[in-house]
């Protein structure tokens, strides 16, 4: 729907120029043509042999030639457009003069990458000049209010001039508006934990010294609901003095959209849980503040008995079920500060953080696990008994990096199941265990 608005927009705006009395052309740095409204062809065909032309007239004409050539060469940011007087005969010999507005489009670091020029027929006098001065303001304020995204104009901390969506995006009135300040429509924070005044201020210095670019950033409606925008932020001097303008895209679909594809990639979509890759990347960051601080890591690997033929006895949808009652058991027994992994299969592992770790408090944990397995899993009108078998690796006693640990710790769990399942092993038990049978042998 707002890509069809979008074009809807741009066609109202392409529509606007080409009907206008105005010539209208826009061409790159060297002269050549990219954008010509009718206006300006019919002139050109009135004024030229060569109605075709592909260089903008001023560019061509010997006698403007080197006074344009030197004008453009002095436009900056600071100074975007300048005015030209052109003294023309059409083709039946009758003088006319032409005013031309030539406007530089500067990126953001600067660099001249366009031109865009508005000639005025300035023949027929004041009362004419003062028209199409009217004219001209009337069909800009048509583009400005038809803009599908909202555009602010701003002198400091108050509001100059702003288009009809910006009262539709901040839910609110034009005297509402004008009566408060912008920062009135922001919350305290961004997502990030920063001060929201001090990210505008920093984007506000950023611009001044030309370094305009795009930025993401909370708002807030008149009502008090938070949305995500894109923020474009420029300034313009009029009469010497600077004015802030931004232009502001509501993102809430795309930020959602992101925020599902994020989801999609990094959980697993039957339990919720972060999936391996997630997994994986939250273990080596626990490992590396471990490291840090001195400290340790436990990674459990925890395996249902029989599920195999719990998934045989009552079907797939049984089977899912049981999965997200375990997910959810586990969640439930542990802190919001441990992670819990789905690996794929009936397989989870689990990491747990500690100050200081003894065998006692990874033992109590393991044993707090098992316990919560005590009470079957209600399904439907039937009660399904689940154990599990766990595995322990611990940082930096049985490994310091993610794959030793991981491989361990399958180690541990795969000793529990040899043994009789239903029950927790840490990994040293089970280099003791296989010493013993060395021994025996």
């Amino acid at each position: 729907m707002k890509k069809a608005a979008n074009n809807q927009s741009a066609e109202k705006a392409i529509s606007i120029t080409e009907n206008m009395e105005d010539a209208v052309c826009c061409f790159s740095p060297n002269g050549q043509i990219t954008y010509a409204n009718k206006a300006y062809c019919l002139l050109i065909k009135k004024i030229s042999r060569r109605p075709r032309q592909t260089k903008f007239i001023l560019h061509l004409l010997e006698k403007y030639k080197n006074k344009f050539s030197e004008k453009t060469g002095e436009l900056s940011l600071n100074k975007p457009s300048f005015t030209m007087v052109q003294d023309i005969e059409d083709g039946k010999g009758s003088p006319r003069r032409m005013e031309w507005l030539i406007k530089g489009v500067f990126t953001g670091r600067g660099k001249l990458i366009e031109y865009c020029a508005a000639g005025h027929d300035r023949t027929s006098g004041k009362k004419i000049i003062k028209k199409d001065k009217l004219d001209f303001e009337n069909r800009f304020r048509t583009l400005f209010d038809s803009a599908n995204d909202t555009i602010l104009i701003m002198d400091r901390d108050k509001f100059v001039d702003f288009n009809k969506k910006t009262m539709e995006m901040f839910g609110c009135t034009r005297k509402q508006l004008l009566t408060r300040p912008p920062s009135s429509f922001w919350p305290e924070y961004q997502p990030d934990g920063r001060k929201t005044r001090d990210v505008a201020i920093e984007k506000i210095r950023a611009v001044l010294r030309g370094e305009t670019r795009s930025y993401e950033l909370r708002h807030c409606r008149f009502d008090g609901s938070l949305f995500d925008t894109e923020v474009s932020l420029n300034f313009f001097i009029d009469q010497g003095k600077k004015y802030l303008m931004a232009i502001i895209r509501d993102i809430t679909e795309r930020k959602h959209a992101e925020e599902i594809i994020r989801q999609l990639a990094y959980h697993d979509t039957l339990t919720g849980l972060p999936n391996r890759r997630l997994f994986i990347d939250r273990l080596e960051a626990s490992i590396a503040l471990a490291k840090r601080n001195r400290q340790k890591v436990a990674l459990m690997m925890l395996d249902l008995d029989n599920f195999k033929e719990i998934n045989d006895s009552y079907g797939h949808l049984a089977g899912d079920f049981l999965l997200k009652a375990v997910a959810d058991r586990l969640y439930l027994t542990l802190r919001k500060s441990d992670t819990i992994g789905r690996m794929g299969g009936d397989e989870f592992m689990i990491i747990i953080s500690f100050e200081t770790m003894h065998r006692e408090s990874v033992s109590a944990i393991a044993n707090k696990i098992m316990k919560a397995f005590d009470e079957p899993v209600q399904c439907e009108r039937r009660k399904i008994k689940v154990t599990p078998s766990i595995g322990i690796a611990i940082y930096p006693d049985h490994g310091d990096n993610t794959d030793i640990l991981n491989k361990r710790a399958d180690a541990a769990m795969y000793r529990a199941k040899k043994l009789g399942r239903n029950r927790y092993f840490i990994y040293d038990d089970v280099e003791q265990q296989e010493q013993q049978r060395k021994g025996d042998i």
